[in-house]
């Protein structure tokens, strides 16, 4: 997580998560959610997956997918689809889709 485009993606993604769980429009989130009623809970499990996900600590070799994550990384250009390859979107991230057992083969 320590590359500009991974900062800005997770940023991004956890805005949107934290969107879609206060029913909020997403660049107002932090500003104005009521976080109360089990919601702020809700937003510490999304951040929870995203920490979980098997990206951050797979082998850059293991596959087409994780190399192009490594190199969206490196050349700070093609995050999103790479992540997306890869699984770490809003579905996942919300707990509305599961990761797939070969998410990075």
């Amino acid at each position: 997580m320590m590359f500009q485009s991974s900062l800005q993606y997770v940023a991004d993604l956890l805005r949107e998560a934290s969107a879609h769980i206060l029913a909020e429009k997403s660049d107002k989130v932090f500003l104005r959610g009521d976080f109360s009623g089990g919601k702020w809970t809700n937003v510490e499990a999304a951040i929870q997956r995203i920490i979980d996900h098997p990206i951050w600590t797979a082998d850059w070799t293991h596959s087409d997918r994780t190399r192009a994550v490594y190199e969206a990384l490196q050349k700070n250009q093609n995050a999103e689809m790479a992540f997306e390859a890869v699984g770490l979107k809003l579905g996942y991230v919300v707990g509305a889709d599961k990761l797939k057992a070969n998410a990075l083969d």
